[in-house]
């Protein structure tokens, strides 16, 4: 008998994938072929669906206020299953490095991205500034505590850190929830100084948040996870779970603002109430019903989602719209106020042939 036979590999989740890939798409230019819609169409529905393209302008909620939860949920999902493979395969001590590098590349890409890291001038930098940064202290903190601690302490310290959250900005003497005068971005200012952006987002404090958050995206994978549920029995789980949190952010916003730009309490459970359901929607289309071919145009992206990230999150890098003039050139004239919707979807579609040849392929940046 061969002792060194391994046990199969599970089968991969296509909804983490494909959900990762969805929330990708809307910052890669999903979102301009929406508003591009609506320059066309200018009606009432398509002004709703164009508003929603934007975020936030202080307190409320917008569908595009959830792209950078979702990442973050994502990452606390993926997270509980990465941690058990790398420890069985590596050890205790692979694993901690492998998540501090990690963790530091991710700080570099955000650096990069929107530090100004390539101005090669350090006082022109941002420390603390970016979603993928964001990201590095959900998943420290996400890997340190999944890692070290029962679920029910899991569970408790996720609460503790959201309650402590709420606590300070709430009853801090001398702060408020405006725009500057809250207490986390005091924080910031008084930590990051100089190399603070000049943006109204808040990052110090706002760390409690966004460990909770990819926290919730942990208790998700954990729901996945679980050889003792039926595909059915998790799809209930994981809706009752975003349903849940939903009702009680909702709840919490009657007394704390609900604000992405400083991540409070209550936008805390309210994104990953969403981000959860969403997760239930795709489990249930995509693994139990089994639409994998519905599901490729987002895995395509998922699975290259940092990549996406840097190269055509908001255009910052490169901007196929250029491109995609040239090769519609001569259609102007009879497109008339569709011509930008054609642009923008044009560009997304180009956009996504170049990670579907990276797909077929198999080359995949992995962090």
């Amino acid at each position: 008998m061969n002792n060194n036979i391994s046990a199969p590999k599970p089968a991969r989740i296509v909804s983490i994938d494909a959900l990762r890939g969805f929330d990708m798409l809307w910052i890669a230019g999903g979102a301009k072929v929406i508003e591009s819609l609506h320059r066309g169409a200018n009606n009432q529905y398509t002004g709703f669906l164009a508003e929603q393209m934007k975020h936030a302008s202080w307190q409320g909620f917008t569908f595009l206020d959830i792209i950078m939860p979702l990442f973050l949920f994502i990452t606390g999902c993926s997270a509980v299953f990465s941690i058990q493979n790398r420890l069985q395969v590596a050890g205790e001590h692979s694993f901690y490095r492998h998540v501090l590098t990690r963790v530091a590349i991710l700080w570099l890409l955000g650096m990069v991205f929107q530090g100004k890291l390539l101005s090669f001038d350090p006082a022109q930098f941002d420390y603390f500034s970016n979603t993928l940064q964001a990201i590095a202290i959900g998943y420290l903190g996400t890997c340190l505590i999944v890692r070290n601690f029962t679920l029910a302490k899991q569970i408790a310290i996720t609460a503790f850190l959201l309650v402590s959250y709420w606590a300070l900005m709430h009853f801090v003497p001398g702060y408020d929830f405006g725009v500057k005068t809250n207490l986390a971005y005091r924080i910031d200012e008084l930590v990051l100084g100089a190399y603070r952006g000049d943006v109204e987002y808040t990052w110090v404090l706002t760390s409690f948040t966004f460990i909770c958050t990819t926290m919730l995206g942990a208790f998700a994978g954990q729901i996945l996870k679980n050889v003792k549920f039926t595909q059915y029995k998790k799809l209930q789980y994981l809706f009752v779970f975003g349903v849940v949190l939903t009702v009680a952010g909702h709840l919490l916003s009657l007394h704390d603002p609900c604000i992405k730009k400083i991540g409070t309490s209550s936008f805390t459970l309210i994104s990953a109430g969403y981000c959860a359901i969403l997760l239930a929607i795709f489990y249930g289309l995509f693994d139990i019903i089994g639409l994998k071919r519905l599901a490729l145009p987002f895995v395509v992206l998922g699975q290259n989602a940092i990549l996406v990230y840097m190269i055509f999150a908001y255009s910052r890098f490169i901007n196929l719209a250029p491109t995609s003039k040239k090769l519609l050139f001569g259609f102007q004239e009879n497109l008339t106020v569709w011509y930008p919707l054609a642009v923008s979807v044009m560009s997304v579609i180009l956009m996504w042939l170049i990670f579907y040849f990276l797909y077929q392929k198999k080359a995949f940046l992995k962090i």
